[in-house]
């Protein structure tokens, strides 16, 4: 099958991605080519496992959203690993404008988002 699109070289951060779309959609931008940031609530190793399959690096961090530590801790771990991260694809319904402000200043940070919610 031809790739639609080749995020080779892309990193990408996907919150909620340990199941239902975050899942899906983590296993879609691995196998564009791009690194993945997994990002959620509780330890789920099946989509990282996913990932290490389709052939990708996978950083996986467990923790709470509505915390700016652990949305600095997912920005800090990601550029020790990666060095960058170039999307977001914000699954989890939890401080979208949080995440976003402090992520925004990162260069090249692409912002993808279905949720009409606000947070909780």
């Amino acid at each position: 099958m031809n790739k639609l699109f080749d995020l080779s070289g892309k990193v990408a951060v996907v919150t909620g991605a340990s199941t239902g779309l975050g899942s899906g959609m983590t296993k879609a931008l691995a196998e564009a080519g791009a690194d993945i940031v997994l990002v959620d609530h509780h330890e789920r190793s099946e989509t990282a496992e996913e990932v290490r399959r389709i052939g990708r690096r996978v950083l996986s961090l467990v923790g709470d959203l509505s915390t700016s530590e652990f949305i600095n801790r997912i920005v800090s771990q990601a550029m020790e690993k990666f060095g960058d991260i170039h999307i977001l694809s914000h699954r989890a319904s939890v401080y979208r404008h949080l995440l976003t402000h402090l992520l925004g200043n990162l260069n090249n940070l692409g912002y993808t988002s279905d949720h009409g919610r606000e947070g909780r």
